[in-house]
């Protein structure tokens, strides 16, 4: 099987001057036009898969591979982790105040705060589970064995827990052999809406672009997924594409740069 070519990640304009935005915020011209977000391993979820029943668009070690980085963006976003020289930092909130997730991003209000420790009240489980892993272990491992540890049972964890928000629903088959298909298809088909929607944004007004969106574009194309997204009014959404990810510092294109390297990897061994 041919996956194609996929970029290598370079970002030359975050070395002068960073061009990041906050987690989650659209601004007010665009949050009306946008759909509710979904942490970036569910979005990942419903793009790698059709919006009616259970067909999937990526062979599973990538899909699983994906969504390992995705996991592993969302504990960044949140400011569980920190990026920082290729490796997944756990950051300790009694010993230290919270600091943008990943380094190069700028101060704002949504960081003001410092970040429960893993097991309180109100984490995200599935963000529990993974990050009892990383503060056992503390800064040792780069984003790529991180990845390689996760990829296992990822898949399982991310559709148990969109699952349990309501967003799938189990057909057939047991455990890793149960395939699932989406409750609506418009909450389905929402990632890729407003990942086109800000693409197009951006390219034709210059719009801001939040750090979901551009980890979500950067994952479309380390693992080819573009050609499963792109849309006729579009053709040039992996020029677009590149450009939202370009918005990215460079220590969180460290996942992207995983990703990508894990899927070639997995391509070429396809080919023999």
């Amino acid at each position: 099987m041919d996956y194609g070519s996929t970029p290598k990640f370079s970002n030359p304009r975050v070395n002068d001057q960073p061009q990041t935005m906050p987690a989650r915020d659209y601004g007010e011209h665009m949050s009306s036009y946008l759909p509710r977000r979904r942490p970036l391993a569910d979005e990942f979820w419903f793009l790698s898969h059709r919006d009616y029943g259970t067909g999937r668009l990526l062979a599973d070690g990538i899909l699983g591979t994906a969504l390992a980085g995705a996991l592993i963006g969302e504990l960044a976003l949140a400011g569980y982790v920190r990026l920082q020289a290729g490796r997944v930092v756990p950051i300790d909130p009694a010993a230290e105040p919270a600091e943008p997730a990943v380094t190069g991003y700028p101060r704002h209000a949504a960081n003001a705060r410092r970040i429960p420790p893993p097991r309180q009240v109100g984490i995200d489980p599935l963000h529990g589970i993974v990050m009892t892993e990383i503060t056992a272990r503390g800064a040792l491992y780069p984003v790529t064995d991180w990845i390689t540890f996760l990829v296992k049972d990822v898949a399982q964890h991310v559709t148990g827990r969109m699952e349990a928000a309501g967003l799938l629903r189990p057909v057939g088959g047991v455990l890793r052999r149960r395939k699932w298909e989406p409750v609506d298809a418009s909450t389905a088909s929402s990632p890729g809406v407003a990942l086109r929607y800000q693409a197009r944004a951006l390219v034709t007004a210059g719009a801001p672009v939040d750090q979901q969106t551009a980890l979500l574009a950067g994952l479309t194309l380390a693992t080819g997924l573009v050609r499963q997204v792109d849309v006729d009014d579009m053709s040039n959404l992996r020029d677009a594409l590149l450009e939202v990810v370009n918005t990215l510092p460079d220590d969180a294109l460290t996942v992207l740069r995983a990703v990508q390297d894990s899927v070639t990897a997995q391509a070429r061994q396809v080919r023999r």
